[in-house]
């Protein structure tokens, strides 16, 4: 699964919620390309790194 499997899940439902409008949008759509190619080119560890951040934020940005 690329990273933006899981930020898109996470991002859509934050940006419904918190900022829904366009500018925004337009943010985290290339934030989320910056982060596949990021993913396309790391190792596994750090993949695994990745993943274990996008956890714990995951888990802060749900406290919000």
């Amino acid at each position: 699964m690329r990273a933006s499997g899981l930020i898109i899940v996470v991002t859509r439902f934050t940006a419904d919620r918190i900022n829904g409008d366009e500018a925004f949008q337009s943010v985290v759509r290339r934030m989320v390309s910056l982060v596949d190619r990021a993913g396309d080119e790391a190792t596994h560890g750090q993949r695994f790194r990745a993943r274990e951040h996008f956890t714990t934020t995951s888990r802060y940005v749900w406290m919000l």
